[in-house]
């Protein structure tokens, strides 16, 4: 998949997290994989289906999603 798809997905998911006050928000290490496996604790998968075919998944680790959605 093109990355200009990819960062279209970052900024959108950026401006999300946004609105809920989380304005700190870092890009880890982007990696394309042939095959869907998850590493971490907490993952987001979106399927996109037409002229663009392929998942994208935003994950992140527990300890890391404790600090975005616990107060």
């Amino acid at each position: 998949m093109d990355v200009k798809y990819i960062n279209s997905f970052l900024e959108a998911l950026e401006y999300v997290l946004g609105q809920f006050g989380m304005t700190e928000v870092k890009v880890g290490a982007l990696r394309k994989k042939e095959n869907m496996f998850i590493e971490a604790d907490i993952t987001s998968i979106i399927g996109l289906v037409g002229d663009i075919r392929g998942n994208i998944s935003f994950s992140l680790s527990e300890e890391t999603g404790k600090k975005l959605f616990l107060p």
